[in-house]
């Protein structure tokens, strides 16, 4: 019996997450109390193949005849369904094949193992096919349908969906929910989750959601991307359609047409749908994402298929099933996972049509709800309902899981051991800030080279090691040829929870003068070495450092202390062949033992310096020094990012917005070294955040604010041009500028940027100089 929403208690699924898994006890438990024999129902198991070729048909359709009692079978063929007595006859069907009926007694077996035999149809000697018939068959399916829409007004149904992740070795999720689905015209759908089940609840991270897609609608919402449906009333402007044969289907002709993009600047499908002679009405769908899709940038891959069935409501043609299969690499927030392998497989039962649908969903936006005090009884599942059955595979790996703790993300899909991820885990307790690129791992060993004007070539090489009790030990020594002294790192980290993190740091090395904001010491080495000054001031440093990270509800937070010894550096090495020529002389700073407490604020994705995807993210670093024989001084920094598609927004890459604020100020006690900096251009490279016509040197000042801004206009002047070359190699257009504050004075830059990944070239105007200055960047694949 479904409950009216104004007696539930609805609340937004993203707002209240309800971890059940203890559920899982709980309902296998209460299966085993409720018993069909024990009402006189009666549960029928079975499977179903092809005739031909004995392999599993998945999605085939088993019902009771003369009702609207039915089931799906999963990718295994299988499938299970209560029947309220006996006698009774089950029909089985599935597109391509010729319909069977069983008929069953009390006194047949309760297991049945159908086979269908493929449903072949002759062709004429002579058909017309190609682009014209299939451009004829849509064009009256899209007419039809937009037809039979006018006349409904609403529809609800009961679905049932179930989601299974596994890694590379075991399943790790299996999420089952039974919610209601209403649609009224005008206000879209919204989904009420009445009964669930769930291992963990990490999926909405990976872009999955419970709720399935309906791939007859105008738009198909897939991983925050809008789709054009097939069936769009403008889907011919988009798609193209190719005739690709017929099929017979419960005695009635079939279509089957392939359809692909005709651009790759809008959000499209790829694949195959399948259209029924005379109602013209979609019946099949086997789809997905066209390769040209780019999702957001923590979608590293998403191949997914999605393969769905439509049948009659009344005079409507609506959603019978959804399944999908395939795998997703998504790196939330840039947490290094590896790739998930997904299925999904879903069942729509119980249509009304035009018959009245509840208010109090649609007063909630999400279209995604929970009845907590439905979930909170689970009584959909204790009933009986029928589902499609769990694999084998899935029965086993329930069984384990139940036992278990809820799996986080990580845990579940760890990083692969790879170069990089090998390289990112010694930083990861801050040895040194992360970096956004690092070295890859040789032989167990992770290289440190590098190149200054105090050191000269400095070589050298580090490695992670774990020891017990979730500790890890982190060294690395190095020598520079310039500068004579060692070299070297050590560091403890300890997981404490899963939320806090702790570390202790001895390190003795040259650091740069008033820190790295954007430029790295790696690009400042090949710079360096090659052609240009050096764009860092240099200092000699012996540190120890007690560091603790905790993380809770998206905000991190890290609290540091550092005693330190500091020395100045002079320059002692001369540019090599074929410059030939000394450095400028290193800044000097002002000798002796430091301490400072630094507390660091931070939201969104992770510090990236080089902006090469959208990022959205806000720091705030408050950091207390006291120099010995000095004044205390305080120092303020605040980093942010922030991005936002500004139109055309369907497209598979919309252009899009993105906003850098750096600024920082210091009490007038701190000494130069300390000072916050507008960053320059190292040689030709400026990135998002510089100022580009300053090159191979940093502005440094008390007070800095700078506002850095870019719209990427991606291909769209190509594509107005006519200039089909660029727009099919993706060559976007950039407009950017720089206004920042320091030492008492504005400046300003507008830039102008043509772009592929992964090169840009940047002309830069400064508003109070004349000339325009040429240089290059990195550009992102988003």
């Amino acid at each position: 019996m479904k409950l009216p929403c104004s007696e539930c208690s609805i609340v937004s699924f993203r707002r209240r997450r309800i971890r059940l898994w203890f559920l899982i006890s709980l309902g296998l438990a209460g299966t085993q109390m409720y018993s069909p024999q024990a009402t006189g129902q009666v549960l029928i198991t079975g499977s179903v193949k092809d005739s031909v070729t004995q392999l599993p048909l998945t999605s085939a359709h088993v019902i009771l005849d003369g009702s609207n009692l039915g089931t799906i079978t999963n990718r295994e063929g299988d499938f299970e369904i209560t029947l309220p007595s006996l006698p009774a006859t089950l029909i089985f069907r599935h597109i391509g094949y010729h319909p069977a009926r069983v008929e069953l007694t009390p006194n047949d077996t309760r297991v049945i193992h159908m086979s269908l035999e493929p449903a072949a149809i002759e062709l004429p000697e002579l058909l017309i096919t190609g682009d014209h018939l299939a451009t004829g068959i849509m064009q009256e399916v899209i007419r039809r349908k937009a037809a039979r829409r006018v006349h409904l007004e609403s529809h609800n149904a009961r679905v049932y969906t179930r989601i299974t992740l596994q890694n590379r070795d075991r399943i790790v999720l299996i999420n089952e929910a039974v919610f209601d689905r209403y649609f009224a015209k005008g206000s879209g759908i919204r989904d009420v989750i009445r009964s669930m089940r769930t291992t963990s609840d990490f999926h909405e991270q990976l872009g999955l959601t419970l709720a399935p897609q309906d791939f007859s609608s105008d738009h198909v919402q897939i991983n925050g991307l809008s789709f054009f449906g097939p069936t769009h009333p403008d889907a011919l402007e988009h798609y193209t359609f190719t005739f690709a044969g017929r099929r017979v289907w419960d005695g009635q002709q079939l279509y089957d047409i392939y359809i692909a993009p005709k651009s790759n600047q809008e959000a499209t499908l790829i694949g195959r749908i399948s259209v029924l002679d005379g109602v013209y009405a979609l019946v099949e769908a086997d789809l997905k994402p066209a390769p040209h899709v780019v999702f957001s940038p923590d979608t590293r891959d998403w191949s997914v298929m999605y393969r769905q069935n439509f049948a009659q409501v009344d005079s409507f043609w609506l959603p019978t099933d959804l399944q999908l299969q395939g795998w997703v690499h998504v790196e939330p927030n840039g947490e290094r996972v590896s790739p998930a392998v997904v299925e999904q497989a879903v069942r729509f039962m119980d249509y009304q049509a035009n018959e009245p649908v509840p208010s109090a969903p649609f007063t909630v936006e999400e279209q995604l709800q929970v009845d907590s005090t439905s979930v909170l009884r689970d009584g959909l599942f204790l009933m009986g309902l029928d589902m499609v059955a769990l694999t084998a595979r899935e029965l086993e790996a329930l069984e384990d899981l139940r036992w278990e703790k809820p799996l986080a993300l990580r845990e579940a899909f760890p990083p692969t051991t790879s170069a990089l991820a090998s390289a990112v885990e010694l930083y990861d307790f801050q040895i040194w800030d992360r970096p956004q690129f690092s070295f890859p791992v040789v032989g167990g060993f992770i290289p440190w080279l590098a190149y200054n004007r105090v050191d000269g070539t400095r070589v050298g090489a580090g490695r992670v090691f774990s020891v017990r009790n979730n500790r890890k030990i982190a060294a690395r020594i190095g020598q520079s040829i310039g500068f004579g002294r060692t070299r070297l790192g050590v560091a403890l980290n300890r997981q404490e929870t899963q939320s806090l993190q702790t570390s202790v740091v001895y390190e003795q090395n040259t650091r740069p003068q008033n820190g790295m904001l954007i430029h790295t010491e790696a690009l400042n080495s090949l710079s360096s070495r090659l052609f240009a000054q050096d764009y860092f001031d240099w200092y000699w440093s012996k540190s120890l450092r007690a560091s603790a990270r905790y993380e809770t509800k998206g905000i991190r937070m890290m609290l540091s202390g550092e005693y330190s010894f500091v020395d100045s550096m002079q320059t002692q090495i001369r540019r090599p062949w074929p410059l030939n020529k000394e450095f400028p002389e290193n800044q000097s700073i002002r000798p002796g033992q430091r301490q400072s407490l630094e507390l660091r604020v931070a939201t969104g994705s992770m510090w990236h310096p080089y902006h090469i995807d959208p990022q959205k993210r806000v720091e705030a670093r408050i950091e207390f020094g006291h120099p010995h024989g000095s004044r205390a001084d305080l120092r303020a920094t605040l980093l942010a990012d922030y991005n936002f598609s500004t139109f055309m927004r369907r497209r598979p890459t919309p252009p899009r917005l993105s906003l850098r604020i750096l600024g920082g100020v210091t009490t007038p006690s701190a000494s130069r070294d300390r000072w916050h900096v507008a960053e320059g251009s190292v040689g030709l490279i400026g990135e998002l955040g510089t100022l580009r016509s300053i090159r191979n040197r940093r502005l440094i000042g008390r007070q800095m604010i700078g506002a850095h801004w870019e719209h990427d206009f991606r291909s769209l002047l190509f594509e107005a041009l006519r200039i089909r070359p660029l727009v099919e190699h993706n060559v976007s257009m950039r407009l950017g500028g720089a206004h920042v504050y320091i030492n008492g004075r504005w400046i300003h830059e507008l830039t102008l940027s043509i772009a592929r990944a992964p090169v840009r070239i940047n002309f830069t105007r400064r508003v109070d100089q004349p000339g325009i200055f040429v240089g290059f960047g990195i550009a992102g694949r988003n």
